[in-house]
């Protein structure tokens, strides 16, 4: 039996997915402001708390991986630099 390798997609946290209406969004962070960013999502793996997202978001891009109470599309935010690894 062969099965066909499908390119590598983004996988998010299933707790950073969120719903506009029906549509699926997660809250991306673009130039220090929150935007509802809607995806299509695949195949999810509840084991890992893991969902492929198939269309709708870039690979590299910063999204709030949790709910946090009062963010919301058009908040402000400040990313903190990730701490140097040590070596």
């Amino acid at each position: 039996m062969t099965t066909t390798k499908t390119a590598p997609r983004p996988l998010l946290p299933i707790a950073a997915l969120r719903k506009d209406g029906k549509q699926d969004v997660v809250y991306r962070v673009d130039n220090g402001s929150i935007h509802a960013q809607p995806v299509k999502l695949g195949l999810r793996n509840e084991d890992d708390a893991l969902v492929e997202v198939l269309d709708g978001l870039a690979p590299g891009a910063v999204v709030l991986a949790a709910p946090l109470d009062g963010v919301k599309p058009g908040s402000k935010v400040k990313l903190l630099a990730a701490p140097a690894a040590k070596g």
